[in-house]
């Protein structure tokens, strides 16, 4: 299919329906497709304006399509002066007027969109979550009526919620009423899928710092010359107040905290006596694997799943084995645990597999270069069933996304 991106796709989502939707994150915009044409349904957002105003110094506003290419940039100069074209530029320059002799100073303006970092779809197939990088922003959009005409497929935005740090890994609980949200800094949030009102938050619920009058360090008995004086005294009649530090304006409750950068969460249930719990697994960048309880007892700890000698990167329960973890990292092979217990079930090798079948596609060997480091960026479990209508008969396969370190390349080489 013909799509006009200036940017490669990086998540997919697909979402089963009466009619089939797949949703696929390219940069900062969020393509809905056809599952079975592969056309374009819409996308989000269809244009978007890269922050300048109209209102101020007669600058025009410039807009940009999905699927056009990116319109030329524009030198708007001071009043009275006409704005002219600048073919090699890449970013929006605004010259302002200066004194004589004056170094001009020129402001540039980013218009560029947070690009979306995660995409996953709710059980109910009527929401979509999307995480953005640069603002650490998580988005909640709503399918709504996709069969009603003219808005087949298009996603309505609910809520925006900035987080205070960049967001590593994101899942939503089996009952899609709570979003669990990792951030490279170690912690864990829970938040409703559907935003509270500000309103309906208490004061309390953000904490804010008492303002104070600014009293300068410095004393007469400390400063000596004419030009300090002045300066303490111009100081002292500012009556310069601390910054207010507000925090975030909606419903979110820290669950718990590694020491270490995380890089993935998972959620797994299991049903005892007919009661079912729920266990948060967490993986760090110090080959940790943790298994804590489930709100609202996530500050427990029931074991750990170590063995690993490298970082780990991904997690996947298997629909199947609801009891099996199985973990990827930065080592050459595939791990997996009985995570109720933390002990280690099985380790497949895939350096050598990988590499034998590049060598068996490489037509000129002497160009071969042997793979000596692997990482896993991504898990996803296929699930099957041998005897239908029976149990015990589902299983399923993995796949297994790798990215491969050539010794004699700086780039990284992906790999499946």
């Amino acid at each position: 299919m013909g799509i006009g991106r200036e940017h490669p796709f990086q998540k997919l989502c697909y979402i089963e329906n009466t009619t089939d939707f797949l949703f696929a994150a390219a940069g900062p915009y969020i393509y809905s497709l056809s599952s079975a044409s592969g056309n374009i349904l819409s996308t989000w957002p269809s244009n978007f304006d890269d922050g300048l105003s109209d209102a101020e110094d007669g600058m025009t506003t410039q807009k940009h399509r999905v699927g056009e290419p990116p319109s030329k940039k524009r030198k708007l100069s001071t009043p009275g002066e006409a704005a002219e074209s600048s073919d090699s530029s890449t970013s929006v320059e605004i010259v302002a007027e200066r004194v004589k002799g004056q170094r001009r100073k020129a402001k540039t303006i980013d218009p560029k969109l947070p690009n979306v970092s995660h995409l996953i779809a709710a059980k109910d197939k009527k929401h979509i979550i999307a995480v953005t990088s640069e603002d650490k922003c998580i988005r909640v959009f709503e399918l709504g009526n996709v069969l009603e005409a003219g808005k087949t497929g298009r996603l309505k935005l609910l809520s925006e919620r900035c987080m205070p740090k960049r967001l590593c890994a994101i899942v939503l609980t089996p009952d899609d009423s709570t979003i669990l949200a990792a951030d490279k800094f170690g912690d864990v949030y829970s938040l409703p899928l559907l935003d509270v009102p500000s309103a309906s938050i208490s004061a309390t619920d953000v904490q804010q710092k008492p303002a104070r009058d600014f009293k300068p360090s410095a004393t007469e008995l400390t400063v000596h010359t004419k030009g300090n004086r002045e300066a303490l005294r111009q100081q002292r009649e500012q009556k310069a107040t601390a910054k207010i530090k507000e925090g975030q304006n909606f419903e979110h409750k820290l669950l718990l905290g590694h020491v270490s950068l995380l890089t993935d969460l998972v959620i797994a249930e299991t049903n005892t006596a007919g009661k079912r719990r729920q266990y948060i697994l967490t993986a760090d960048r110090d080959e940790h694997i943790r298994v804590s309880r489930g709100p609202p007892q996530a500050h427990l700890v029931e074991n750990y799943c170590l063995g690993h000698k490298e970082f780990v990167s991904k997690l996947c329960i298997l629909p199947w084995r609801p009891d099996i973890l199985v973990a990827g990292s930065g080592e050459t092979s595939i791990k997996t645990f009985h995570w109720q217990t933390g002990k280690l079930a099985g380790e497949l090798s895939i350096l050598g597999i990988i590499s034998e079948s590049i060598a068996s596609s490489t037509h000129d060997l002497s160009e071969y270069k042997p793979l000596r480091k692997l990482a896993v960026s991504g898990i996803w479990p296929i699930e099957a069933e041998i005897s239908p209508g029976h149990l015990a008969g589902k299983s399923g396969f993995v796949l297994v996304a790798f990215e491969g370190y050539d010794p004699y390349r700086r780039h990284p080489q992906g790999l499946g």
